[in-house]
């Protein structure tokens, strides 16, 4: 049976996320940080109304909810750091983005934060809160450690990008991934994903699957992008080359190097 009260956390995910309607980027950076510390806030609430509190499952609201704030704070510093050039070139493309665009985006952004909270929401919805069995435990781990490598690899970026701009972060957790950020974020839905192994049912699992396979999507072709703009700007330079050829570009210890076609990332080094 699918849960009535759905429509009340696609409500809030559509509230915070209307933030992108000042600038369209935003649906999925502030409005996507926002968006999900707003739902992990409306559970909390939900699960107190309702009398199903458990001290575990609050656990798991309160880090996703520091860790949708923290997004979102992220991206506001970094909105602030923004060039005059950056700042021009995003301007000119916001011109560009229709209104049934913005609307289209809006929607489909929520409908997606929704997807990835719903193991969440479908523990306090089949009232099983207080049913803490290991997967429980396990996506709790899984969360804090995505959390603790975004933050670290953050850190670590910004601290060698100070030292030597003139090449990307490659110590720290970036020897071994070109995007520990991207994988801690993988980790933490991970977390969440397990977390609702043992309390979501029937076609609930269809609405876990997708927000999952979301996840893992973006963050594998946010890898991409990545790897094509380090490319155009250092794949002239030796040392990036010798970096890039033996550091796995996104899980760790997997020996995936590259996800541009070959082709690509010759045209850029010529």
């Amino acid at each position: 049976m699918f849960p009535a009260q759905w429509w009340i956390i696609l409500l809030v995910a559509l509230v915070f996320n209307s933030v992108g309607f000042k600038k369209y980027v935003w649906f999925m950076t502030i409005g996507y940080g926002i968006s999900i510390g707003g739902i992990s806030f409306c559970l909390i609430i939900m699960s107190i109304v309702k009398g199903q509190f458990d001290p575990i499952y609050m656990i798991l609201c309160l880090l996703l909810m520091a860790y949708g704030f923290r997004l979102c704070c992220v991206h506001l510093l970094r909105e602030m750091r923004n060039t005059p050039d950056n700042k021009k070139l995003l301007d000119n493309v916001e011109k560009k983005v229709s209104l049934s665009g913005l609307v289209g985006m809006w929607l489909i952004d929520s409908l997606m934060f929704y997807m990835m909270m719903s193991p969440v929401f479908f523990r306090l919805a089949n009232e099983k809160t207080g049913e803490n069995e290991a997967g429980m435990y396990i996506g709790i781990v899984f969360v804090v450690a995505g959390i603790a490598i975004e933050v670290v690899s953050e850190v670590q970026k910004y601290l060698q990008k100070k030292e030597n701009p003139g090449l990307p972060a490659t110590k720290g957790l970036f020897k071994i991934s070109r995007c520990p950020d991207y994988f801690g974020e993988i980790l933490v839905w991970t977390g969440v994903f397990v977390t609702g192994i043992r309390t979501t049912a029937g076609f609930q699992w269809i609405v876990a699957l997708l927000g999952y396979a979301i996840v893992v999507y973006m963050m594998t072709n946010g890898a991409k992008r990545i790897e094509l703009q380090q490319m155009k700007f250092y794949g002239r330079d030796p040392r990036y080359l010798e970096y890039v050829n033996k550091t796995p570009v996104l899980v760790p210890f997997i020996p995936i190097y590259h996800l541009v076609k070959t082709e690509k990332k010759i045209k850029t080094e010529n």
